[in-house]
């Protein structure tokens, strides 16, 4: 008995032919035999495979703990499977397939030939020349070269472009997925980095996410768009920032102070400005947006402004900005001034300060500048012109300046003075 192909039955039962038992006995295993290979139409003509009572157009039930040809045995702690002689490993199991061996189950990993297998996993017991059953996939869909293209599993996992057939997920997806839309919170994705994300997000997009979960800096530049008061965090206490863009000047600077503070604060600065203390108030609702500005003029030394905060007659906030200055000759010649040191001194406290090179042309116009700027005589006796000029006649022993020193110098002046 022995499954035959059409022509070969055809030629059973010829004109003229007198089929034997053989003959009809090739016919029936030829056959296909709706009792005993499992398949079912019903009267709604629901075709069932591996089940009497199809529910849909096709219904397949897959076959459970199918027995495999020969015997089997393995060794603690190996996943190799070694089958006996008539065993059939390549035609009836695929990778990914569950096998069972002495009631444990494993997944096939590799199939090396008919007689040897590898699993996934150890195995856990030595055994030798045991039964072994399979329990395959539901449904699969190959492709022409053989690669599994769809495959649905015993436990309704499916999986799409995986090449085997053991998906891992509900939906397991060897590839990119295009749609047009998904559904759901999306609370259980993992794995996504920001750099995959892309595209815009709208509000309605974005849940809401708790303060506690927020962490690290976001820059302000980072944040457009409008605040309404529902996304605003209830802050306990009233916050306060006080800063300034310039914590660094020099002479020609002025500081440009800045807050942000509750309007219904008192507010009070204060700083030594040429060793006097300089307090400025600002009453409740003096800045109704709560951001605030005072602009300091200039200012010849470091300098440490406080703004203080009151309500209800009791000191609330205090903060500090430090604003340091950086010493230029201008700036230090002004200050000689301003101590009533005389001409001739402030030139060589200028030069020596700043390491002056009596060579070098800038350094002498730079002199005649700062020392003009500073608000010294420019003309009569004594002069910056005549101070300076008889300084380098001194220091560098030269009879007189050169043509090239006094057009420095005097250029100097004029800046210092605001001339051409």
């Amino acid at each position: 008995m022995s499954i035959v192909k059409r022509s070969v039955l055809e030629g059973y039962f010829a004109n003229g032919r007198v089929p034997t038992a053989s003959n009809f006995a090739d016919f029936i295993e030829s056959t296909v035999n709706m009792a005993n290979d499992g398949i079912t139409v019903n009267a709604a003509r629901q075709f069932g495979l591996g089940t009497s009572s199809p529910g849909a157009t096709l219904a397949v039930q897959p076959q459970t703990a199918v027995p495999l040809s020969g015997t089997v045995s393995v060794t603690t702690g190996s996943p190799t499977v070694q089958g006996s002689p008539d065993a059939r490993f390549q035609a009836e199991l695929a990778q990914g397939d569950a096998i069972k061996i002495d009631g444990q189950i494993y997944s096939v990993q590799a199939i090396a030939s008919n007689t040897s297998l590898t699993l996934s996993s150890n195995a856990t017991s030595s055994l030798s020349d045991v039964s072994a059953y399979r329990d395959g996939n539901g449904f699969s869909i190959s492709s022409g070269l053989g690669q599994l293209s769809l495959v649905v599993d015993q436990a309704g996992n499916m999986g799409l472009g995986l090449g085997s057939a053991s998906p891992t997920e509900r939906l397991d997806v060897g590839g990119t997925v295009k749609a047009s839309g998904f559904v759901g919170s999306g609370a259980d994705l993992t794995g996504l980095t920001a750099s995959q994300i892309t595209g815009a997000f709208n509000a309605s997009q974005i849940p809401d996410i708790p303060t506690s979960k927020l962490t690290g800096q976001i820059a302000a530049s980072q944040i457009t768009g409008a605040f309404n008061v529902s996304q605003i965090p209830s802050l306990q206490e009233r916050q306060v920032f006080f800063y300034t863009e310039t914590p660094s000047i020099t002479d020609t600077n002025t500081v440009d102070l800045k807050w942000l503070a509750d309007p219904a604060y008192e507010l009070k600065l204060t700083y030594i400005l040429d060793g006097q203390l300089v307090t400025q108030k600002f009453p409740s609702g003096y800045a109704p947006s709560g951001y605030g500005k005072y602009t300091v003029p200039k200012i010849y030394n470091d300098t440490l402004f406080s703004l203080t905060m009151w309500a209800d007659g009791q000191i609330k906030y205090q903060r500090q900005v430090y604003v340091s200055v950086q010493l230029t000759p201008a700036l230090y010649a002004s200050l000689e001034n301003a101590a009533g040191t005389s001409l001739s001194d402030a030139v060589s406290g200028v030069f020596d300060q700043f390491n002056y090179n009596p060579t070098d042309l800038r350094m002498i116009q730079s002199l005649g500048q700062a020392l003009a700027a500073a608000g010294y005589p420019c003309s009569g006796n004594p002069s910056v012109f005549g101070a300076v000029a008889n300084f380098y006649i001194l220091r560098s022993g030269i009879s007189m300046l050169s043509a090239k020193q006094i057009a420095a110098l005097t250029e100097g002046i004029n800046a210092g003075l605001g001339g051409a």
